[in-house]
């Protein structure tokens, strides 16, 4: 099972239905997951979106690579997305930390979509995961995510 199934059969199992903003929802507050697979199926303009991140967010990402390169054991190789503008973006930060040669990245979200968002999410964090691990000479150990607020409109 992929994670995008594994992730909506969760909202489905355990989510709440609700209105939000005139929408019907169903949704988990406070809620973290693994990713194991890293297959998606994107169409152009979801890759679009995907490369815009990528190089929206390159000289924040060499940062964090020279954080790591110079202190391999440092918590503080954050990447921080755009938080200032009218509507912040849902996904607000990425972790980086290697431990035992091998990189871990946690991703926190504050709002996720999982039919229309989850798999270009999980294709941003793959591409940011790929490009630290490959220059700092590691293997991607785990991808995690943490969300404030997962779900799907009804």
């Amino acid at each position: 099972m992929n994670t995008n199934t594994s992730v909506i059969g969760l909202i489905t199992r355990e989510g709440v239905d609700n209105v939000v903003k005139g929408q019907k929802v169903r949704e988990i507050l406070g809620v973290s997951f693994s990713v194991k697979s890293f297959k998606t199926t994107l169409t152009g303009k979801q890759r679009e979106y995907v490369n815009r991140k990528l190089k929206k967010y390159n000289h924040e990402t060499m940062k964090v690579i020279k954080k790591l390169k110079n202190d391999k054991t440092t918590r503080q190789a954050v990447l921080h997305f755009d938080l200032t503008g009218h509507k912040p973006e849902c996904m607000q930060l990425m972790q980086f930390m290697i431990r035992n040669n091998k990189l871990y990245m946690f991703v926190y979200s504050r709002s996720l979509d999982a039919k229309n968002k989850l798999e270009q999410d999980i294709e941003v964090a793959y591409r940011f995961a790929v490009r630290v691990s490959t220059q700092c000479d590691v293997d991607i150990h785990v991808i995690k995510f943490y969300v404030g607020n997962l779900h799907y409109y009804l």
